[in-house]
């Protein structure tokens, strides 16, 4: 039987239930050098649910095809969790505009069923982060955000999390956990979920390698519910 915590918050002199620890791993960007470390942190957090938040996979200079490294990824993955107890979405990366592999990622046995674009959990809202619609979008986004991480750091996240909250029209009170940009960390609303990719994009690698830990507490989930984890590579 599962034992359910409790947990006391000093600030509110309030009690929750925990049900779970949630895992959310972003841009994992299999099989690409590091990318197995999915592997030991599943491991080592033993969590009751997961959610890949997209770019799970990704076959940038292996010259393989991108649908027989998610197939390949997927058997790997549920050698050490259920998909069942799992939430899979899609990014730009392990999509590329195939609809064979989007058919594929929705085909999956998995919490989120077909929907694999959004997800959304009492108050939390997630989505990979990828609004762009094209390549060339895609390119310039990249390049200012470059531009944008040399005035400040968090100036790129709070422009993504606005445009994705006005998008779908998030309520106030929900947290947004987004991925894409290869941050980690919190910025105002959202929770920027890193990368298992240590190449650095636009963040070094202390601002982008890691995961995000959330206690599943009865009712809402609050900020200090979530941890956001540093990993040490």
């Amino acid at each position: 039987m599962k034992q359910i915590a409790l947990k006391f918050n000093l600030k509110t002199n309030t009690l929750k239930i925990i049900m779970g620890k949630i895992l959310v791993l972003s841009d994992i960007h299999y099989p690409l050098p590091d990318s197995d470390l999915f592997v030991n942190i599943i491991m080592s957090e033993k969590p009751d649910k997961v959610i890949l938040l997209g770019d799970n996979v990704d076959n940038y200079n292996t010259g393989r095809d991108l649908l027989d490294i998610y197939k390949e990824f997927i058997e790997i993955y549920k050698k050490f969790f259920p998909l069942e107890k799992t939430i899979v979405m899609i990014g730009d990366n392990d999509y590329q505009d195939r609809q064979d592999v989007f058919d594929y990622v929705k085909s999956i046995p998995k919490i989120n069923g077909k929907n694999i674009i959004t997800y959304s959990y009492k108050n939390l809202f997630l989505f990979h982060g990828n609004l762009e619609t094209s390549h060339w979008q895609e390119a310039i986004g990249k390049y200012a955000g470059i531009v944008s991480a040399k005035i400040s750091t968090s100036l790129l996240p709070q422009m993504l999390a606005r445009q994705v909250i006005k998008k779908y029209q998030i309520p106030n009170n929900f947290i947004v956990l987004l991925g894409h940009i290869h941050y980690l960390g919190y910025v105002n609303s959202a929770v920027f979920c890193g990368t298992l990719n240590k190449e650095r994009i636009i963040y070094p690698k202390n601002m982008s390698m890691g995961y995000v830990i959330i206690e599943d507490s009865s009712k809402k989930i609050d900020k200090n519910d979530i941890t956001v984890v540093q990993l040490d590579v």
